[in-house]
């Protein structure tokens, strides 16, 4: 089962390191280049999305959310000092952000590519393992997205399953 695998992915803890999810970050921009065009002509077969709409509003955002995680992963990975209570005094007390373990991502029909791959970049960052699941709404999408993510990720790491009617 999907499940179960992105699960004994995760708990090998390769996902903890910063260099593995700048890579994958990476991969992804690159994937999402090379299908620049079959995105934008499966936004324009699923909605009639014109190319510049579909770019500003779908491609672009992820770009710049992909970007924006890895200018800030190190910092967000870094152990935060904050304050300690007076019951610990003379301590001194930490935050460490880790990740949680395994992300199921639904994306709604209305931004189908943006709503389905930002939040992947998020999980990606962050060190989860993600499960998709793309918009019943938008096949010709989530056929390109299924595309993607079968061509850059580990399916123990990445996973993505579609809905009735998706299947080309």
């Amino acid at each position: 089962m999907q499940i179960n695998s992105l699960q004994t992915f995760f708990q090998s803890g390769q996902t903890l390191s910063i260099d593995f999810r700048r890579a994958q970050l990476v991969a992804l921009k690159s994937a999402i280049k090379q299908n620049e065009e079959a995105i934008l002509a499966a936004l324009y077969q699923d909605f009639k999305k014109p190319r510049f709409e579909a770019f500003g509003t779908e491609i672009g955002f992820v770009y710049a959310e992909i970007d924006y995680a890895l200018k800030n992963l190190r910092k967000w990975t870094k152990p935060k000092r904050v304050g300690t209570g007076v019951a610990a005094m003379p301590g001194s007390t930490w935050q460490q952000a880790q990740p949680r373990g395994v992300a199921f991502i639904i994306a709604p029909w209305n931004y189908p590519f943006q709503l389905l791959f930002a939040p992947l970049v998020a999980s990606i960052a962050a060190g989860n393992c993600t499960l998709l699941k793309p918009s019943e709404e938008a096949a010709a999408v989530a056929n390109i997205a299924e595309k993607i993510v079968k061509e850059t990720f580990s399916d123990d790491f990445v996973d993505i399953i579609l809905g009735k009617g998706q299947e080309v």
